[in-house]
């Protein structure tokens, strides 16, 4: 005989049951289903039970925003398909046969609602004989959880680097300064020549040359590994920007680059250091000419919202290829001939260091916008007793 589930058992005994007990019964299962679902609706993952069909039985408001349903609309009783517009996402979720009681997960990146990743868990639902009769879908956001193993893996490369930074300085810098030497040596020996005076010169030429380009390369790298500490004093964001055209600008113009300028008039002054945070945004802005080598456009945009301002800096040029977009603020990583590979390392270590944020997006061949996001921070006087040492204080905090 098979197995009998309760329901089919109070219909068997319905007859028998007084209309009290049994209007005791439904407010019971009611009371069930409804702190059940409380519990279900409060959770941060989303929550998506489905039946054999794949037709949604039950939806949570978290896996409605995870999906991008608004709230309003009537899904029970729909195709899931419908509703996942991801392609991968959707063929995952309805492909799948759940055989043995296995639950199988995978994560995804998707672009709907937003971009973001997730992870998302089939678990197969059986009934009380055992059956098979549908299937729980648990969605889980893990956006923040990438960006925050993203930050630590960068993390470990930077402090791997400092442990060659030392040893670099000797190795590299003793022998430079040996080879300097003898390069003044070989030049003033040169001047008593009275032929082959123009090779000679080329072939020293060279190696000056070379000389100054590993000497650059030995400092750039030092200077990215061991940092200044930032001093902060309060600034105004567009003047900084502005002082930073000042620099690139002939380089703007002869690449035949058209630049446009929308600053924020009302944005307030900051905590930062003038000095690092120009050499971020010339760096991007350098980046960005080198990459409209046949001209272009290049957009500098300021806003201020809230507690953060925000600059956006926008090219028209070749684009970052998708596979590159995780790698460009990774030491040495360079896509040019010519380049070191470490100007966006130290953008993206000073950004950090001023408590902000930088995003960059790009298309090939349609261009790339790096967004740099900044806390407002603000010397704040503080009264002490007379006497007392006074310590700048930040609206955050002391500096």
């Amino acid at each position: 005989m098979a197995h009998q589930t309760f329901l089919e058992k109070f219909a068997q005994r319905i007859d028998r049951i007084d209309k009290t007990e049994i209007f005791s019964y439904a407010v019971a299962l009611s009371r069930d289903k409804g702190f059940l679902e409380n519990i279900l609706n409060s959770l941060d993952d989303g929550i998506i039970v489905l039946d054999e069909k794949r037709h949604v039985q039950f939806i949570n408001p978290a896996a409605r925003e995870l999906a991008g349903i608004a709230g309003a609309e009537q899904v029970a009783g729909r195709a899931i398909e419908r509703y996942l517009r991801d392609r991968q996402f959707s063929d995952f979720v309805c492909a799948n046969e759940l055989e043995g009681g296995q639950t199988v997960g995978r994560e995804f990146e998707i672009g709907f609602p937003r971009k973001m990743f997730v992870g998302v868990s089939l678990l197969p639902l059986r009934d009380e004989a055992a059956k098979a009769c549908g299937t729980a879908v648990i969605v889980r956001d893990m956006t923040e959880k990438r960006r925050i193993e993203g930050r630590m893996v960068q993390t470990e490369k930077i402090g791997a680097l400092s442990v060659l930074a030392a040893g670099l300085a000797h190795e590299i810098g003793n022998p430079l300064n040996s080879l300097h030497i003898h390069v003044q040596l070989i030049e003033r020996e040169f001047a008593k020549l009275k032929t082959g005076r123009k090779k000679l010169a080329d072939l020293i030429k060279v190696v000056s040359d070379e000389i100054r380009r590993i000497d650059d390369i030995a400092r750039h790298f030092l200077q990215a590994i061991r940092p200044l500490r930032p001093k902060f004093e309060e600034e105004d964001v567009n003047e900084v920007l502005e002082s930073t055209l000042k620099v690139i600008m002939p380089e703007v113009t002869r690449a035949s680059i058209a630049l446009e300028k929308r600053y924020d008039k009302r944005m307030p002054r900051t905590l930062l250091d003038r000095s690092q945070l120009k050499q971020a945004f010339l760096n991007i802005i350098k980046n960005a000419a080198q990459a409209m080598p046949k001209g272009g456009s290049l957009l500098i945009e300021t806003s201020a919202h809230g507690d953060a301002v925000t600059v956006r800096i926008a090219d028209t040029g070749q684009g970052i290829a998708p596979e590159n977009i995780a790698r460009i603020f990774d030491p040495y990583f360079t896509t040019r001939a010519n380049g070191v590979g470490l100007g966006l390392m130290m953008t993206h270590r000073i950004v950090k260091e001023h408590g902000g944020d930088i995003e960059v997006k790009s298309r090939p061949g349609k261009g790339t916008t790096f967004t740099i996001t900044l806390p407002v921070r603000t010397l704040v006087p503080k009264m002490l007793p007379k006497g007392a040492e006074t310590a700048p204080q930040t609206e955050n905090g002391t500096l």
